[in-house]
């Protein structure tokens, strides 16, 4: 990221289904300065429990047209606009 004068780390995944799919769905946790990022995930229909670090948790309920990502202090709905 040159524009920010900023060291950056760069990471490229990729990911593998089972069974071959015309839509696949995946979840980045991201670490910010070092944070530990040790989280789990538990699945319930198109509703997912994340568990991270500290005890700290959220929900995230996957739409058909966007997703929505709650936790303690802050709920938000991400619409995919095409």
């Amino acid at each position: 990221a040159a524009w920010s004068n900023k060291k950056v780390n760069e990471w490229h995944l990729t990911a593998a289904a089972e069974t071959p799919s015309k839509h696949q769905e995946f979840v980045t946790v991201l670490g910010i300065g070092g944070a530990d990022i040790d989280a789990s995930l538990e699945e319930e229909g198109r509703t997912l429990h994340l568990t991270l670090p500290g005890n700290k948790n959220a929900l995230l309920r996957l739409g058909s047209t966007g997703f929505t990502v709650k936790t303690k202090e802050y709920e938000r709905t991400f619409h995919d606009y095409k």
